[in-house]
């Protein structure tokens, strides 16, 4: 386990994290799966429904905060149908039945060894977000180079080196949360009536 406190879906994505990304747009998008659909395998699954469904894809992000401190951002497929309406045919890993979808045509071009990209942005800014920032860029470099299959001891290095960032930053998560914030324990509910 990496952190104590879990990560949830933002009711809200911050105005000063869209505007980092450049993006102006958030869509609710219903999830749907279909029976053969597979967590983490969107763009295949969305594949798969146009083989038999007329539509199109659509790339964007999908997102999911920790401790109030740090926005990750999973590029994501959906599909559009030929009305416009979006609709995800994948599992959601957070068992949402909507998500909130962040369209961007950009993707393509950072999809890299067929891997999708993974962001992680600050929402408050402190030296020790930016360790963790920096960690996880050099995971999802990792992930996008394609070099297959980590060794168990970096996959162990990795972890641990994780486990501490997120450590230190549970006082900072519970400092910088007000009381009528998500609580940073990622209960989804609000500090006032989760964690004091």
């Amino acid at each position: 386990m990496i952190s104590k406190y879990k990560s949830f879906e933002p009711k809200i994505i911050p105005a000063s994290a869209m505007a980092k990304l450049g993006l102006k747009n958030v869509v609710d998008v219903p999830v749907q799966p279909e029976l053969y659909s597979q967590s983490d395998y969107c763009f295949n699954n969305v594949k798969r429904y146009l083989e038999s469904n007329d539509g199109s894809m659509m790339f964007g992000w999908i997102t999911s905060i920790w401790g109030n401190l740090v926005l990750r951002l999973s590029a994501h497929v959906v599909v559009q149908k030929t009305d416009g309406n979006l609709v995800c045919v994948s599992p959601s890993a957070l068992n949402a039945k909507k998500i909130k979808f962040l369209p961007d045509p950009t993707i393509p071009n950072l999809i890299k060894n067929e891997r999708m990209p993974i962001k992680h942005i600050a929402l408050k800014e402190h030296a020790l977000v930016q360790e963790l920032l920096d960690l996880e860029a050099e995971i999802g470099d990792w992930h996008l180079s394609g070099n297959g299959l980590m060794t168990p001891q970096d996959a162990n290095e990795f972890n641990f080196k994780r486990a501490l960032a997120y450590s230190k930053l549970e006082k900072l998560a519970q400092e910088v949360t007000s009381k009528n914030d998500q609580c940073f324990c990622g209960s989804s509910k609000l500090r006032k009536k989760c964690c004091k």
